[in-house]
């Protein structure tokens, strides 16, 4: 029987490679790698700033490397305008990757459409032990069609990241998907 793989990077649990869920995975042709580096999220850990000029460097080394996607722009919410006038310069730049944000409010939405982005990751916690403010699932399902159809209707393309999903109501976790 096989068992879990462990690196010093990441680790697979066992069950991974049971016959019958091996079974029932399905491998795309293609698979699109999304780095997060340039976001305030990805650049948020203690002590981490870049300068422009460094966003733009690294940037364009990923985009060599063969990153499909770059998110650019993140958590915290509101986004600040200098994070924003940072996004609109490395969107320009002509690279082959397309530029991501993460968006949890209109403002966010707001944020990415002036900085050029190509999509934005809608982001809503799902779980009430992640939220601040408990919310009926009913109300985040719609927050997330209302938003998601602002960002399209704005040209951008949308995805979902539904946060804390493991631990939210399963009932309401199918509602929501």
């Amino acid at each position: 029987m096989p068992t879990k793989q462990e690196s010093k990077f990441w680790y697979t649990p066992s069950y991974i490679f049971e016959p019958e869920i091996q079974a029932s995975m399905a491998y795309p042709e293609k698979v699109e790698l999304c780095d997060l580096s340039l976001d305030e999220n990805g650049e948020g850990m203690a002590g981490v700033h870049m300068t422009v000029k460094e966003k733009i460097a690294v940037a364009r080394l990923l985009d060599e490397i063969g990153i499909h996607r770059i998110g650019v722009l993140g958590y915290p919410s509101p986004i600040s305008k200098r994070e924003v006038s940072a996004a609109k310069k490395i969107t320009r730049l002509g690279l082959k990757a397309k530029f991501q944000a993460l968006a949890s409010s209109k403002d966010d939405v707001d944020c990415a459409i002036e900085a050029g982005v190509w999509g934005v990751v809608l982001r809503k916690p799902c779980s009430d032990l992640y939220s601040v403010i408990a919310e009926p699932i009913e109300k985040k399902t719609g927050d997330f069609i209302q938003l998601g159809s602002y960002a399209r209707a704005n040209g951008l393309q949308v995805g979902m990241l539904a946060q804390d999903i493991t631990r939210a109501d399963p009932l309401a976790t199918e509602q929501l998907l």
